[in-house]
């Protein structure tokens, strides 16, 4: 069974860079009207 504190870590740090894409991708399409 994998250690829940790693997979727990792992999924914020995955969120955190989802987010960070999704707020980039905004910004460039706010550019590009």
């Amino acid at each position: 069974m994998a250690n829940l504190g790693v997979v727990s870590e792992a999924f914020a740090r995955g969120r955190l860079q989802l987010t960070a894409l999704c707020e980039l991708a905004v910004n460039i399409c706010s550019e590009g009207e």
